[in-house]
Parts: structure tokens; sequence; C-alpha cells
């Protein structure tokens, strides 16, 4: 745990003043925490009044508290002034996120799109020869179905899911194929980044194409998009698409 510097006095209670109104934690180590929520994936950078802005701490603590991390290596002090992710920090996170099984934690995302769609939601990702592989899916309530995906590889080339995850989709972050390895069956993908903006997987509908026409592809291309969204941001990337759904027909 970080020591944090003692407050000198002013209108606020002291950093290290005991928290009797706050049973969570010690004060300054939660002023400290809520200094370091304040980066993120969108916003890596801030100035100090910036920091003073968003946390509403008086100037004086948060320049403290910047010291102290700094000294740390929690934040980092650009040449401009600007403070970002320090090196402790990093290690930190990359330690948690290679705790986070991805297969795993897209289950209840996967069950969601189902439901919205009525339709198999997938996740894969590349293997070490730069085939699918998928690893997760929940399928479709309905008659109609296909169940034959899980753990099964297929070439990248070609499909929806390989060319969202070979960076192939689209400015709106998704990646349509009409005719996949089946026939018969529709496609659309979205890809998934992790910390560095690299991608890490990708979720994906199929079913039958007489049952994905333009107006249901349009509507799960935004599901895809939204789900693929949040589970990035879960992860701690940054998922660097448009808002809105569209597909690249691929």
């Amino acid at each position: 745990m970080v020591q944090l510097q003692a407050k000198a006095p002013d209108t606020e209670t002291p950093d290290d003043a005991p928290a009797a109104s706050s049973p969570n934690g010690v004060r300054s180590v939660q002023r400290a925490f809520a200094l370091i929520r304040c980066f993120t994936t969108q916003h890596p950078e801030a100035t100090l009044t910036e920091l003073t802005q968003r946390t509403g701490l008086a100037t004086s603590t948060v320049q403290r508290l910047l010291t102290t991390l700094e000294a740390a290596s929690v934040l980092r002090r650009l040449p401009d002034g600007r403070y970002t992710f320090g090196s402790a920090l990093l290690q930190v996170a990359v330690a948690a996120l290679g705790s986070v099984e991805l297969h795993s934690l897209v289950e209840p995302y996967l069950k969601r799109i189902s439901s919205e769609t009525g339709e198999t939601a997938n996740f894969a990702i590349l293997d070490e020869n730069g085939d699918v592989v998928y690893l997760r899916r929940t399928l479709s309530s309905q008659a109609i179905r296909y169940e034959n995906w899980l753990g099964r590889t297929i070439p990248a080339i070609g499909t929806a899911i390989g060319a969202a995850l070979t960076g192939l989709a689209d400015e709106n972050g998704l990646a349509i194929a009409l005719k996949t390895i089946e026939p018969d069956v529709t496609a659309i993908a979205a890809p998934i980044h992790g910390l560095a903006d690299e991608i890490v997987g990708a979720i994906s509908i199929t079913g039958p194409t007489f049952r994905i026409g333009d107006a249901a592809l349009a509507e799960y291309g935004a599901v895809l998009a939204r789900e693929a969204r949040a589970i990035s941001a879960q992860i701690g990337g940054h998922w660097p698409y448009e808002e809105n759904s569209g597909g690249n027909g691929r």
C-alpha cells in the first residue's frame, strides 16, 4: 500500500486523520483511488486543473497526492506537465487482466445477445495458426439452429468472425458474411479490444439466411456493437469504432 503524505491543516479533513465518517478505508487512500480513476483509456492524460475539477478535491490536496503517486510510479508526469499512467500501475493492470479468462467473462454477454436476437451467439479467438476457434456459444431457442460451432476451427478468410478477428471490420466495428462455411448461414461479428487496443477475440451471431434479412442485420449489428464495446471496456480496452451500426458485407 502506498504511504501517503500527511495533509497540512486547511479547511479539509487531514489526509491522515482517522476516517470516522469513512468506514470503508482511510480517507487519503480513497482520495488517491478517486484520482487514479480519473485516468481511462479514453482520457489517459490529465492536468492538475482537470484532476482537481474531476475529483472535487482542493488543488493542494490533489498536488500532494500526485507527488506521492508519482514517487511510487503509480502515475507519471509528462514533459508538458500532464499526468498519465505510471509503470507500477501498468504492472498491476497487466497482472489483473492476465488473471481474467475472457472465454468465461463473455458468457453473460452471449446470453443477452441470444436472448435479444433469438439467434445463436458465439465467441471465438485466433489460434496459433491464424484460424478461428470457437470457445463459447449460447444456442438459439428456435427450432432451426446450428449446434456444431463450439470447439470447431474454421479458416479466418471468408468468414465474418475471421474478418472481425483480423482487423477487417468496417468503420462501425462490424463484419458480415451472407454465406459462411455453410451456404445457408448468415453471420455478423464484432471484435473485442484489449488493454493495448489489440483484438483479443470476437463475438458473432449466426443463423439461417432465410431468417436474417437486412432489417435483422441492422438490428443485430447494433446489439453486437453494444456488447463488444461493453466487453472491451470491462477488460480495459477501447472500442475504436463509430456508434451507429452497419456492415461491410464480408
